[in-house]
């Protein structure tokens, strides 16, 4: 059954994107990163340097998410 964009909710909109692009707010990312990681979406951290990321100590962030300068955000569809 094809769903309307506006009858899929937040983890299905996950699901159904291919990257997800994560900004650091003011309380970090980690919400957000387990959200996307549940959601089989690819993270996108948009900051200078990823660090204390949620389960750092047995993920490989490297070997599933993509890590973009706020610089480099003009490149973004380049990048990924």
């Amino acid at each position: 059954i094809a769903l309307e964009k506006e009858e899929l909710n937040y983890f299905d909109r996950l699901k159904y994107s291919k990257f997800c692009v994560l900004s650091m707010g003011t309380t970090g990312w980690a919400t957000r990163t387990i959200d996307t990681i549940y959601g089989m979406c690819i993270p996108v951290f948009v900051q200078e340097m990823i660090t204390h990321s949620p389960f750092y100590d047995l993920l490989n962030y490297h070997a599933f998410s993509v890590q973009v300068h706020p610089l480099e955000l003009h490149k973004l569809e380049q990048i990924l």
